[in-house]
């Protein structure tokens, strides 16, 4: 004869194994769906500050080539507590009088911990294009809204006159300091 088994049910010892399978399984999936969305805002700060850089560039690489190069380059500083302020002055080949065709290039960086979002900056670049009896209205390049995004390094030269040299660096926690927003080098045509 077939004995019966007690098939009423599950027991608590049973459930309990269970419940904590699938709790097991729920963490670590929640950690790996965590970490792909990490990933994601990171692509995401990635793509805003390549295309910062991208206009940016483009901007004055298209201004010295509107003006035929630089024949001549002024740069000047401000410091405060507050702030800092790198002023470019390009002036350009296309006019006969040095003051006729140039490029205005302001980087501010301010020195403040924080704004009142407790993670952006008040950094920004501004541009501007000057021609005889016109300017070209002043371009404003605020960074990205990237939490904890910085203009950090600021290097400017000429190397004996031959060479013009700027550049801007960008650095954020998960992003690195591998960035920049200006890197140029130009020749200076006398």
């Amino acid at each position: 004869m077939v004995k019966k088994l007690n098939n009423k049910g599950l027991t608590a010892v049973e459930i309990l194994v269970c419940f904590s399978i699938v709790s097991v399984v729920v963490v670590s999936m929640f950690k790996v769906v965590n970490n792909q969305s990490d990933k994601q805002t990171i692509a995401s700060y990635k793509n805003s500050v390549t295309t910062y850089k991208n206009s940016v560039m483009k901007t004055i690489e298209d201004g010295i080539i509107t003006g035929e190069g630089i024949r001549s380059v002024d740069f000047s500083e401000e410091n405060s507590s507050s702030s800092e302020v790198l002023k470019v002055t390009l002036y350009l080949n296309k006019s006969e009088f040095e003051s006729n065709h140039y490029i205005i290039i302001e980087i501010f960086k301010d020195n403040n911990d924080s704004d009142e979002n407790n993670n952006f900056y008040n950094d920004y670049i501004t541009y501007a294009y000057y021609k005889p009896g016109k300017s070209e209205p002043l371009e404003k390049f605020p960074i990205p809204k990237v939490p904890n995004l910085r203009l950090n390094l600021i290097k400017y030269s000429r190397s004996d006159e031959e060479y013009f040299k700027l550049y801007v660096g960008l650095t954020q926690p998960d992003l690195g300091n591998r960035y920049s927003v200006i890197d140029i080098v130009e020749p200076i045509n006398k």
